[in-house]
């Protein structure tokens, strides 16, 4: 069973279904003169949704081998999330598409989701064998813990235009096209870069690993 390990650099846009806020006291919305302060918002307060595309690298046996912008595939998710604090959230978000890397044709063991087509632009010596295009199609799911440093260490401003948060999760990914059809828990890492365009809408540039 091969294990795989991919990046992604994912522009989103993110709607913001609930914007970060204010302290509300009674039937009464104010601006706390604290902006360190920290306050928990209601259940249906603070929740954002965002639709991503970009670009991913499969990080392979062999894949190191082939030309860096051919192994750059299409990236799509979804997630959606919820600011507890201004400073700390989380979310649920799905990735998928397509993946594409090198395999070995010589050993059958080894030789996973080819398409049978010869990689002509490997420079390696010729004891190890002709590599052959690998690509599978594959879904992932994953939870993300996301930590808002501008908020945590700038103070809360909702009108902030650049903030950085970033995050840590679990998840689990498999393989939904040819064999083995494998499946793995995952580990994720990344930074989520939102820049805000209006009160409701954020454009997010998401640079991540698993």
């Amino acid at each position: 069973m091969k294990k795989f390990y991919f990046s992604g650099l994912l522009i989103a846009l993110s709607l913001c279904v609930f914007g970060q806020s204010t302290i509300r006291r009674d039937t009464t919305v104010t601006q706390h003169p604290d902006k360190y302060r920290v306050v928990t918002n209601r259940y249906f307060e603070n929740w954002f949704a965002g639709i991503s595309v970009g670009g991913q690298v499969l990080l392979g046996d062999h894949d190191k081998q082939m030309q860096f912008l051919d192994r750059i595939t299409p990236a799509i998710e979804g997630n959606i999330g919820k600011w507890f604090t201004p400073g700390i959230g989380v979310r649920m978000g799905y990735t998928g598409y397509q993946l594409k890397g090198l395999t070995h044709n010589s050993y059958s063991s080894a030789k996973t989701h080819s398409t049978g087509e010869i990689y002509e632009d490997v420079r390696i010596s010729t004891d190890l064998g002709k590599l052959e295009v690998q690509k599978f199609n594959y879904n992932h799911i994953h939870g993300d813990v996301l930590f808002n440093l501008s908020h945590i260490f700038n103070g809360y401003n909702e009108s902030r235009f650049y903030t950085i948060s970033p995050y840590a999760g679990v998840g689990w990914a498999w393989v939904t096209t040819g064999e083995p059809r494998s499946s793995e828990p995952t580990i994720n890492i990344g930074f989520y870069n939102s820049f805000r365009l209006n009160q409701a809408i954020n454009l997010t540039l998401d640079a991540r690993g698993a």
